[in-house]
């Protein structure tokens, strides 16, 4: 019977796991992933509950394991070709103590299938488990939109990575950032949502803005759409109030505690990095702004060097680029690309700002 990829990844996860896969299953199970390299997030699910030591209630897990199938067979999740591999081979199925990570790793399963997604195939919906530890990350060439447990939407950009605590939605609503994420918060006034990162501390109530904080990039930057967000600018001691239609930015040099010196009673602070409100940008006619672009799958700049460009052209494409004339790094270059491939936008960059390039592979070089 023929199975689609999410049937056939399930199958091969779980033989993985069991330590039961063949070489060749494990090279097919790669090629899934690098096809739908969403699924990387659910293979650590996944793992993380199957490592997991088993609770001791194993005959009511017993019965909830077959109930649970029963009811993903029934939202459509072809269990067919996947029985008969249980059938056969029986001795790991009746082992009761492996009940509790398999009840696990179906719960985990069901949750990401079975929860509506958007149709950009860059954009899977992801459900935050609370009792796994939370990391999400996306690689070059790829955006993720995550739904929190406390209803709050994160959109995470290519090259980005989300950590937040078994604990978040109860206590306290905190993520760490490194890379750009676009949040749009749920409003809770008695559990502020707060976002760390390596040079500033966002804190909000209840909005939508973006913070982008790549370690490679000069500035850390947040950008407000609408609400309003209380941004603490770590290096300076300061606390920043944005207003809709603001974004600040921060110089992005490693964050340096005080420093406390012998028989001196006043701290050391390191040197004060470069702080600035300005508005955000906007391309002629657009309504959406050029920082918050990215959500709609638009790879936008305006007034930007081709270094910064490239910058951003290498997370969206995975790619390298490489400048073999220096003086082109300068360039002030605008554009809006939407469904564009690597090489379409590089010509009509070319074209408007007179560059010469050649593709090698993964890398782009510039003349």
């Amino acid at each position: 019977m023929f199975q689609s990829d999410e049937d056939r990844i399930l199958t091969l996860i779980t033989r993985k796991l069991m330590g039961e896969a063949t070489s060749s299953e494990l090279e097919e199970l790669s090629l899934l992933i690098a096809d739908n390299p969403s699924y990387e997030i659910l293979i650590q699910s996944l793992t993380h509950i199957w490592n997991t030591s088993p609770a001791r209630d194993e005959d009511f897990l017993e019965a909830t394991f077959l109930a649970h199938i029963d009811r993903m067979k029934k939202n459509g999740c072809d269990f067919d070709t996947y029985e008969q591999e249980i059938e056969a081979k029986r001795p790991w199925y009746s082992s009761r103590k492996l009940l509790v990570p398999v009840f696990s790793l179906l719960a985990v399963v069901a949750a990401f299938f079975f929860w509506p997604r958007q149709a950009s195939v860059n954009t899977p919906v992801i459900i935050a488990e609370k009792e796994i530890k939370n990391e999400i990350s996306t690689r070059n060439g790829n955006r993720t939109r995550i739904q929190l447990l406390d209803g709050s939407t994160v959109w995470l950009n290519a090259g980005s990575k989300l950590d937040y605590g078994k604990d978040f939605g109860g206590a306290k609503r905190e993520v760490y950032l490194t890379g750009e994420a676009f949040f749009d918060v749920a409003k809770n006034p008695e559990k502020p949502f707060i976002i760390h990162t390596n040079a500033i501390d966002v804190k909000v109530i209840g909005t939508q803005f973006n913070v982008r904080c790549y370690p490679t990039d000069k500035m850390v930057e947040t950008s407000l759409i609408k609400g309003s967000v209380e941004v603490l600018v770590k290096n300076r001691g300061e606390k920043w109030v944005l207003r809709p239609n603001e974004k600040l930015l921060v110089e992005n040099i490693s964050y340096q505690p005080l420093k406390k010196e012998r028989n001196v009673a006043e701290p050391v602070r390191a040197r004060k990095v470069f702080v600035a409100i300005k508005p955000l940008t906007y391309q002629n006619n657009d309504s959406v702004s050029v920082e918050a672009a990215w959500v709609k799958n638009w790879l936008s700049f305006k007034d930007e060097s081709f270094a910064e460009v490239a910058q951003k052209m290498e997370r969206w494409f995975d790619v390298e680029f490489e400048f073999r004339n220096e003086s082109v790094k300068e360039l002030s270059m605008y554009g809006t690309f939407t469904s564009e491939s690597l090489q379409q936008a590089l010509e009509a960059l070319e074209f408007s700002f007179g560059f010469k390039y050649a593709i090698q592979g993964k890398k782009v070089i510039i003349y």
